[in-house]
């Protein structure tokens, strides 16, 4: 019976892990086909290595050249070169992180630590504004933001990349800071520092893998949203810029998948390498 029982749960996790990763290999494998290859039934599941897709899409189509020209369909369809949007992403992502990172710091540290007024009326005010479906918060931000002729920056989109990171990066150092004990900052204030100085030198350092998780959640959050950046920048970042693969007149699948496989790479690349510190900050985990 246990043996039994030892084979179903490898079976259930195989299963779900085929279920969760074959849409990945089937959009790795598309963005090694033509349109021919694509077409075909059956499906080819083992695809020839060609690059062209990925020429196409990192050099704008042709190595050496920024843009290039495809007839696809009915119309012509310009490639972009997808780099140039990759570093924004980055930039962007970057600056995301770190404001988050300086701000919800010692904001989880305050409600985490300290008793104020409105303290609860505060907090559930910061998520109510994160609960509600970004859809609303689109226009209002577009008037704020075109009277500040921050429309289309990197400024612009980071300040609105902050509504959404803020709330839920603080609840997680709140959380985390509430499962360190207080004789860390009471001991450092016994010596005579002050609240600072106790949060910078002792509960901070104490916190590291609280903050790499607030930071790699803000980045990420930042790097696949994509409502704001559509509406808020012209194909700023990444995720605008794989919807102009596909369009009502052209659809470029081959070279979506091929954008989208670039695009997955580096978040894939900092949760495999940051993975103990996002688990550990995330669950309030702390080890001695």
């Amino acid at each position: 019976m246990k043996r039994l029982n030892t084979i179903l749960i490898y079976v259930f996790v195989i299963l779900a892990m085929l279920w969760i990763l074959f849409p990945f290999y089937w959009l790795t494998c598309i963005s090694f086909m033509n349109l021919g290859e694509l077409a075909m039934k059956p499906p080819k599941f083992i695809p020839s290595l060609n690059l062209i897709n990925y020429i196409q899409v990192i050099f704008g189509g042709a190595i050496g050249s920024t843009t290039s020209f495809k007839v696809s369909g009915t119309g012509v369809t310009e490639i972009r070169s997808i780099l140039p949007t990759m570093l924004n992403s980055v930039l962007i992502g970057l600056s995301v992180a770190g404001l988050t990172v300086a701000l919800a710091c010692p904001a989880g540290f305050a409600y985490a630590r300290f008793d104020f007024r409105l303290k609860r009326a505060s907090f559930y005010s910061m998520f109510a504004v994160r609960i509600l479906p970004t859809t609303l918060l689109v226009i209002p931000l577009f008037t704020i933001f075109r009277s500040l002729k921050i429309i289309n920056t990197h400024l612009g989109l980071t300040l609105a990349h902050l509504i959404l990171t803020l709330p839920f990066a603080t609840w997680i150092f709140m959380d985390y800071i509430n499962a360190l004990p207080k004789e860390l900052e009471e001991a450092a204030l016994i010596d005579g520092a002050t609240y600072f100085q106790a949060f910078w030198r002792i509960v901070l350092r104490a916190s590291l893998p609280g903050v790499l998780s607030v930071a790699l959640f803000a980045f990420l959050t930042s790097w696949g949203e994509f409502l704001f950046a559509l509406t808020l920048t012209n194909q700023l970042t990444i995720p605008p810029v794989l919807l102009s693969y596909i369009s009502s007149q052209n659809a470029e699948y081959t070279q979506f998948a091929a954008a989208a496989v670039l695009s997955i790479i580096p978040p894939v690349m900092l949760a495999t390498v940051f993975q103990k510190y996002l688990i550990r900050g995330l669950t309030g985990a702390l080890k001695a």
